[in-house]
């Protein structure tokens, strides 16, 4: 099963077209949508609820933003005591210095814990 989160803001507005989900990642009828607001996908969501509800533990993060969503979300996971993994090289942002900003979220969620798992072990 996978879990897609889509952010709503003044950026990505509800069913606008930079708001949709790639037609690149498949979505399956077991697959979840969840709609979040802030940065962390725990934070004013179900997402704890569905996790808990398919006694889903371990968890892998991937997508937009690193040093925001992504790094949130990962702190929010091990918060709440999920085996939390991050898809090394999986997320980006739109940063000047996106590699630094990609490298600083992977070492500084490393450091609380946090799998980085590169796809080639999976």
């Amino acid at each position: 099963m996978i879990v897609f989160l889509q952010h709503n803001n003044k950026q990505l507005l509800y069913g606008d077209s930079d708001w949709e989900i790639d037609s690149q990642f498949p979505i399956h009828k077991n697959d979840i949508i969840i709609q979040k607001e802030h940065g962390n996908a725990f934070e004013n969501t179900n997402l704890k609820s569905v996790l808990d509800n398919h006694n889903i533990r371990d968890i892998l993060i991937c997508s937009l933003v690193s040093h925001g969503c992504i790094k949130l979300t990962g702190i929010g996971g091990v918060e709440l005591g999920y085996r939390t993994s991050l898809l090394k090289d999986g997320h980006t942002n739109w940063n000047k210095d996106a590699e630094k900003k990609i490298s600083n979220t992977e070492l500084e969620l490393s450091q609380l814990g946090v799998s980085i798992v590169d796809i080639h072990s999976l």
